[in-house]
């Protein structure tokens, strides 16, 4: 036997499955007699009493771990450490970003006609025409001397392409990336401190950090400053002055990136020199964010939603307009896109007629008053071909965006001290937002067995007190609880291959509940047989204080975003407790298809509080479906549909009922009574005289 000592640089090895076979190992006896061979199985085996002891016990934990582990795929788990835990550590993300990018892209949709497959008929397809940037700064924070010192130019660019020079999303690419080692230029810039009487004395004077809230000494606060302005900004702990560093990487937003810019420059990623990363770190010079990871909705829409009697939201639109050109420029115009199929439509000198406009997409056509917005504006800026239109149309898209998005990085910072631009999505930042508001340090699962135990309920999502157990319902009970069966579970119903939380009168043996789940399913007649293991742990409301936050902030939206993002926020927390990192998977572009999957695993350690989450919102539907409308009604009523987001009565205007909308746990009626329910997030009702319909996955 040969054993390898481990390298002093490493404390032990890391071991871990290369490859786990499918089927079990068996002993057999191989007997070579003068005739012939005979192979046999090994039933028994004559041991002394230890080792047959010793045996047993292997055998028994090997059977409780095939339980376990069986149903998963081999992996090698990375847990936390015991006591580790979970809470706010970005500190850096409270402060604004200096520079910022925002970019969009116009098209030409050229005629096409290519069967793809036997259902799909191609008949457009989109060639990049134009592109645009606007490089945004910090208006407090970096002086414009700077900007001109690095050449980094403060109007939008434009960049339009022509039938001979159809290289826009490259030009776009290898321009993007000049800006950006420009900018990483000016970022490094670090001009000495200089300080006041009067900032210095406030700095003395403060005995604890600004941001975690520490306390510090004369020994151990720092002084931090701007090191573009010099200026000192606030009194902050070594490890809060540190983490707070300027990234060198500039965030780059797009208005549709994922859906459709994308598609233009990954193509063209293989002619920048750099490595590319599908998943970002702090060493990346580029970071792509997509606007509609934040907002979802439309950019004329949050346009309209900016416009005051002064329009002062309109900053960067400003800078580059007129006053009586901002009527004209602060709402979104529209372009025949179905149209400019061909680089000659470009130099059309006049505005395509009103039906040139039709939507194919949306198989729409323009109002009237549109198309007559569209005429002022190009009466008003004299453009003399479709192509200068489509210039202008660009710069004002590109603008637009900016203001918005720099409304919401205000609307942001202002609520939450967290700036957005350091974040891919909504989920992302709001779950951030939740740990700094809340100030909560969640303890972690160090236990990978107790963690399997979480996950093996089919991903239902865990937190609580929570009992594996086997349930039995009487038959009795099965017409009173016909409409809504108690303890849903995630299984595969017949005829289909996905797992789906289904509500069956079958036994739950070896599921995973809520402690209130359970005692709600016993007040109902339900029966336990035998209850396997428990896992206890500490409770507290601790995401109260951010629901509250985020409810009332809701109850006061002064538009449709507003409440649709902070309803959003809200959710998000959810999910991002739920979420877990399956498989660590590291994917570079190489142009050839190529994936690595090192067989290691990373977990994101939030089951037990999103459990809490997910099963406490079944135990109020549970409750208000027995213990309030059926205790009223009876046999009177019958379910036809449930969401956890809205009920159907028809209430008057004025009454409790209404009063109490957008208050966390209550419902409230979004239809006036009426809805037509077909399936799953699939249904239709009719909303302020407006037929609205859902259909998940479906525009």
């Amino acid at each position: 036997m040969k054993i390898d000592i481990p390298p002093k640089k490493f404390l032990s090895y890391e071991v871990f499955p290369l490859k786990v076979v499918d089927y079990e190992k068996r002993d057999i006896l191989l007997t070579n007699s003068f005739t012939k061979k005979l192979v046999m199985k090994i039933k028994l085996y004559s041991v002394n009493d230890a080792l047959r002891r010793s045996i047993n016990r292997l055998r028994a934990a090997l059977e409780h771990h095939k339980l376990i582990c069986g149903p998963h795929k081999p992996i090698h788990p990375k847990m936390p450490l015991e006591g580790e835990v979970l809470e706010f550590t970005a500190w850096q993300n409270t402060q604004r970003h200096l520079i910022v990018i925002y970019a969009d892209f116009e098209a030409l949709l050229l005629k096409a006609n290519e069967r793809k497959g036997k259902n799909t008929t191609i008949i457009q397809k989109h060639c990049p025409m134009s592109y645009g940037f606007l490089v945004n700064k910090a208006p407090k924070d970096v002086p414009t001397e700077l900007l001109r010192e690095f050449n980094i130019p403060t109007e939008p660019v434009i960049y339009r392409g022509s039938e001979s020079r159809q290289d826009v999303a490259k030009h776009f690419i290898e321009n993007i990336t000049d800006m950006n080692e420009k900018i990483e230029k000016l970022l490094e810039t670090n001009i000495i401190l200089n300080i006041s009487d009067k900032d210095n004395a406030k700095h003395n004077s403060c005995f604890k950090c600004n941001l975690c809230k520490c306390a510090v000494n004369n020994h151990t606060h720092v002084r931090d400053h701007h090191h573009l302005t010099s200026k000192f900004r606030q009194t902050l702990c070594n490890r809060c002055n540190l983490s707070i560093k300027q990234p060198k990487y500039v965030p780059v937003f797009l208005h549709n990136l994922s859906n459709y810019d994308a598609h233009f420059q990954i193509t063209e990623l293989e002619n920048n020199s750099k490595r590319i990363n599908v998943i970002p770190n702090s060493e990346e010079n580029i970071k792509f964010v997509d606007k509609i990871q934040f907002m979802s909705t439309r950019l004329s829409t949050l346009a309209v939603n900016l416009v005051t009697p002064n329009l002062e939201k309109f900053r960067e639109t400003g800078k580059h307009f007129s006053n009586n050109e901002m009527p004209l420029v602060t709402r979104k115009s529209v372009s025949p896109y179905d149209y400019t199929d061909d680089w000659s439509k470009l130099e059309l000198t006049s505005l395509p007629p009103i039906e040139d406009f039709y939507s194919t997409l949306i198989e729409e056509h323009i109002k009237d008053s549109v198309y007559l917005f569209a005429t002022e504006v190009w009466n008003h800026f004299n453009c003399q071909t479709l192509g200068e239109y489509s210039y202008l149309y660009l710069k004002i898209d590109e603008l637009l965006l900016a203001d918005v998005l720099e409304n919401f990085r205000d609307l942001c910072l202002n609520t939450y001290y967290l700036d957005p631009a350091y974040y891919f999505t909504a989920p992302a930042f709001s779950f951030d937002a939740m740990l700094k508001y809340t100030e909560i340090k969640l303890e972690l699962l160090s236990d990978y067995e107790m963690l399997l135990m979480f996950e093996d309920d089919s991903h239902k999502p865990a937190c609580g007190m929570r009992n594996l157990i086997m349930k039995k319902y009487q038959i009795l009970t099965h017409q009173t609880h016909n409409d809504l069966p108690f303890l849903p579970q995630n299984s595969i119903p017949p005829g289909s291959i996905v797992r789906k939380l289904m509500a069956t009168f079958k036994t739950k043996k070896n599921h995973i509940f809520h402690y209130r789940n359970l005692q709600q399913a016993l007040n109902n007649g339900l029966i336990v047989e035998k209850v396997h293991r428990i896992v206890q742990f500490k409770q507290s409301p601790w995401l109260e204080p951010y629901i509250i936050l985020n409810t009332e902030m809701r109850k006061n939206a002064k538009n449709e975003f507003e409440k649709d993002f902070l309803k959003l926020l809200n959710n998000t927390v959810f999910g991002m407790l739920l979420k877990i990192l399956i498989m660590t998977i590291f994917i570079n572009f190489v142009w050839l298809s190529f994936k690595k999957n090192d067989g290691k695993r990373s977990q994101a350690f939030k089951y037990k509080a999103s459990f809490s989450v997910l099963e406490i919102s079944k135990t109020l539907m549970y409750d208000y479906h027995y213990n309030v409308m059926q205790k009223h009604y009876g046999d009177n009523i019958e379910l036809m549909y449930t969401d956890t987001a809205m009920a159907t009565p028809r209430y008057p205007v004025m009454t409790p009922m209404t009063e109490r909308k957008n208050i966390p746990g209550l419902f409230s009626d979004e239809t006036d009574g009426e809805i037509c329910a077909l399936r799953v997030k699939s249904y239709a009702y009719i909303f302020q005289g407006r037929e609205k319909i859902k259909a998940k996955g479906i525009r």
